[in-house]
């Protein structure tokens, strides 16, 4: 008898379940084992070599996936950015009023934007460039958890997202694709760009999914010649520590220091549980010569979710808002030197907020709900300056996402503020740098500053009566010490929104060190009129920090 083949669709339905099924079952241990040792930190040396040299392909039509590639994306892409660990207490509702409220529309790109209510001064920008560029990848080529991020050097622009990569070598005027699967075959979800342009480099992360023994990899390719070759390095978890088997990489945040890359991810077992934060240190001349090097590490089964802050030079910081032992409304603050092997650890209490699991935060209604795949861990920092107030003084900002609840009708972005110099905190409103107003919900923060300490943010925020999500940015002059709020800036407004419920899980903002009072981002939108998913596209704009608009805003007095 003749046996039938199945379809394609099925193949490529049936392959990556079958494949998830494995380390299920042989690695479901894991998690009690490391449940039973408590609270763990952990701290040491490893090593790494290049792998491999690939010459990227770009072209003006970007790659199709293979069905394949395709559904192995859709369902690797539901088991990443995993929900974090219980926290030890219950839920609090925050109940401090910050400030007063200004009820206005945003205005247009090309005038100064809506005055809003955070612990900033008024300062004015205006955006210099914007490329819609995304109508070019077909809608299953991309996702409504886009992750946009990007590096810049000059006029060679690097730009990826979930799931593609872009470059442009005409400051984003005109872009050529790459297909991320090329020299990765296990290639799965998260990709981060970032680029130091003293060193002419670009620095491309992929992670893969896992394997039959519950493991993945990352890799870390290096360009020096604009994004047309890369020197690759691959990273399993047991290569840092060979105790580390039958576990995965997850959720990668990237910055730079003077001489050091650092590279902090959640880690877990097969079967989806947490086991350990961890950060990456990486020297950055090695690298870019694509040799061998020696790398230090930093692990705790204490915190869940470090961000090291944009703006380091010497001295890298690193933080966490979700602590595993009481009390919980603190902020873990990790100092690590680039003449030290391991880090500093701090403890801050700081205001209790809303603590916000996966569909708990509600922008406008449950249909096309953008903000419910968000949590409440940590999403950017900042190293910046409070100018007239503290010229001498550098500041360390972090920022997170909170659900509505409390004196909060809305979904609002969440800030901390600390002195560099003895990490105590910032005074005044100063001290609590959050986003939101009374009007609009406002989620996923990125942070950047400048030489001078001038600080740049992107993000987006509900905009129009059923609140779709818009992307915005604002550079916020620090040098008034009695701030009344701050300009943001509309950059691209969505025509519907997300059906499948799913946004986020990060936007992009970086300094351009070649022209100081101008920033780059990265972030997303959808394009079309009707609610759908998959669907969101890319939005790469530049913008500048400009004169403050003083006269176009009310003083509002606290």
């Amino acid at each position: 008898m003749k046996i039938k083949q199945a379809p394609a669709w099925v193949l490529a339905l049936i392959i990556p379940l079958l494949l998830n099924l494995i380390p299920i079952l042989r690695y479901d241990a894991a998690q009690s084992q490391e449940a039973a040792g408590g609270i763990v930190e952990q701290a040491g040396v490893a090593a790494a070599a290049p792998v491999s040299k690939s010459s990227v392909s770009w072209s003006e039509r970007i790659p199709r996936l293979t069905s394949v590639q395709q559904s192995q994306l859709e369902y690797w892409s539901e088991r990443t950015h995993l929900p974090g660990p219980r926290r030890s207490a219950a839920s609090r509702e925050t109940s401090e009023k910050v400030t007063a409220f200004l009820e206005k529309e945003p205005l247009s790109i090309d005038l100064p934007g809506e005055s809003l209510e955070a612990a900033w001064a008024p300062g004015g920008s205006w955006l210099t460039k914007k490329s819609l560029f995304g109508s070019i990848i077909p809608a299953g080529f991309r996702s409504n958890v886009m992750e946009s991020s990007l590096g810049q050097d000059g006029q060679f622009v690097f730009f990826t997202g979930n799931w593609f990569a872009a470059r442009s070598i005409d400051g984003g005027t005109t872009w050529a694709y790459a297909d991320p699967f090329f020299d990765m075959k296990d290639f799965c979800c998260d990709q981060v760009a970032i680029s130091d342009e003293s060193r002419h480099a670009f620095y491309w992360l992929r992670m893969g999914r896992f394997n039959d023994f519950g493991e993945n990899r990352f890799r870390l390719g290096v360009s020096t010649d604009g994004g047309s070759t890369f020197c690759n390095y691959d990273f399993y978890p047991k290569d840092t520590n060979a105790a580390w088997t039958g576990q995965w990489w997850d959720y990668p945040h990237i910055q730079l220091g003077a001489e050091s890359m650092y590279i902090a991810w959640n880690m877990f077992n097969a079967t989806g549980h947490w086991t350990r934060t961890l950060m990456l240190r990486f020297p950055l001349d090695e690298l870019n010569e694509c040799e061998e090097f020696s790398y230090n590490y930093y692990a705790t089964s204490g915190w869940f979710t470090f961000v090291p802050v944009q703006g380091a030079d010497d001295r890298m910081y690193f933080a966490s808002n979700w602590a595993m032992e009481a009390p919980d409304n603190r902020l873990g603050i990790w100092r690590w030197d680039e003449s030290t092997s391991n880090p500093t650890f701090y403890s801050r209490t700081i205001t209790p907020w809303s603590y916000t699991s996966r569909n708990e935060a509600i922008c406008g209604d449950l249909s096309g709900n953008w903000a419910a795949r968000t949590d409440d861990r940590l999403l950017a920092g900042a190293r910046f300056k409070y100018d007239s107030l503290y010229p001498d003084r550098p500041v360390l900002g972090f920022w997170w996402n909170v659900k509505q609840g409390g004196d909060f009708p809305h979904p609002y972005i969440e800030g901390i503020a600390f002195f560099e110099d003895s990490l105590t905190g910032v005074p005044g409103s100063q001290g609590r740098p959050l986003i939101y107003t009374n009007s609009t919900c406002h989620l996923y923060p990125s942070a950047a500053s400048n030489p001078e300490g001038h600080l740049a943010m992107v993000f987006h925020y509900g905009y129009g009566a059923n609140l779709r999500p818009a992307v915005a940015f604002t550079v916020a002059d620090t040098d008034l010490s009695t701030p009344p709020g701050f300009l943001y800036f509309l950059v691209q407004a969505s025509k519907a929104r997300p059906s499948d419920q799913k946004w986020g899980d990060y936007n992009t903002v970086r300094w351009l060190q070649s022209s100081p009072d101008y920033w780059s981002a990265g972030s997303h939108y959808i394009p079309q009129a009707e609610d759908c998913s998959t669907c969101a596209a890319p939005v790469y704009f530049t913008f500048k920090r400009g004169e403050m608009y003083l006269n176009s805003l009310p003083v509002i007095r606290r």
